[in-house]
């Protein structure tokens, strides 16, 4: 990710490392409160567990930091795409076609939504793999040693709580699903 290269440096690896913890807090945290009442969903816990002012407040944020995320998903994928194959295409049209593609996979149901995933997760490992091995011969062992020769901690921290928030919050979006209406609730944390 370029945003935490720009945050960290060459201390990238740490912050990735530290943002993996980091990023395990609030997701314990959201697992532990949704183990409590398992019928409700996340929007439901928080306006009774936080009352009904400050519920509302909460779920608002929550919302606008997902619609932030999605945003910024979305023009990550745009750019990515007119940039390396589409370059004669419009931004806007390009941005349209993954916005149409989103709602049409929203509308399929929650099933078809886990299954894309799947397959573009299981592609992208394979992907990676591949490109992987074609540059294993370009690397350098050496260039990994200077880590934290310049070692700035707020730099570190920054990153690392950049890569927890991104992380986390993508893996709480999947856990907003109230309990009950998982077919399979046992490996409902396993997640």
């Amino acid at each position: 990710d370029i945003i935490i290269l720009r945050k960290s440096g060459n201390e990238v690896l740490i912050s990735m490392l530290l943002g993996v913890v980091l990023g395990l807090i609030p997701v314990l945290m959201y697992l532990k409160i949704n183990s409590s009442m398992p019928s409700l969903n996340i929007y439901e816990k928080n306006v009774k567990l936080f009352g009904k002012v400050l519920g509302n407040i909460l779920n608002v944020l929550i919302i606008l930091i997902y619609m932030i995320m999605l945003t910024m998903a979305i023009r990550t994928i745009v750019i990515f795409v007119t940039s390396k194959y589409l370059r004669d295409i419009p931004f806007s049209l390009v941005g349209l076609l993954v916005i149409t593609t989103c709602i049409i996979i929203c509308f399929k149901g929650l099933e078809t939504l886990a299954r894309t995933a799947q397959i573009a997760f299981f592609s992208s490992i394979i992907f990676m793999a591949i490109i992987e091995v074609f540059l294993a011969k370009y690397i350098e062992i050496g260039n990994i040693l200077p880590i934290i020769s310049n070692a700035n901690f707020f730099s570190i921290l920054d990153g690392a709580l950049y890569f927890a928030a991104s992380c986390a919050l993508l893996t709480m979006l999947l856990l907003t699903i109230s309990k009950s209406k998982i077919k399979k609730p046992e490996k409902y944390n396993r997640t």
